[in-house]
């Protein structure tokens, strides 16, 4: 059963992962027409960033409400998923290998694809008409 709820929550973010893919994939390429491949590489690592941020998110959430004795312990993956993050942001605007606001606009397709999901029919489950 743990299984079968594992697939089930990987399908229901599908949408939300194309949505952010592509709304990520288009701010890309806008940034390198507009400003340049140094500006499109901080969108893109910021996309990155959004898409694992969110999968490991989901992966907590899945690991909280199904918590067992002896399991993973969530709570310090989640601390530590927080000091990566804003560490990690840290060390690349320190030594000058992204651009913040760039990247930050990249990171910005998480919020996006989850409402452009919402509107493709993402948050419709069977029971709903």
């Amino acid at each position: 059963m743990d299984q079968a709820n594992q697939a089930e929550g990987a399908l229901a973010l599908r949408p939300t992962f194309i949505a952010m893919a592509a709304i990520g994939a288009l701010a890309t390429a806008a940034a390198f027409w507009m400003a340049g491949r140094f500006t499109a590489l901080s969108v893109a690592l910021g996309v990155v960033t959004a898409l694992l941020d969110l999968l490991l998110l989901a992966r907590m959430v899945r690991g909280f409400l199904g918590q067992r004795r002896g399991g993973l312990p969530w709570g310090v993956v989640a601390v530590l998923k927080f000091v990566l993050l804003f560490g990690g942001l840290f060390v690349l605007t320190r030594f000058g290998l992204i651009e913040v606001l760039p990247f930050l606009l990249g990171f910005g397709c998480l919020p996006l694809g989850i409402v452009a999901a919402q509107f493709g029919g993402a948050g419709r489950t069977q029971g709903d008409s």
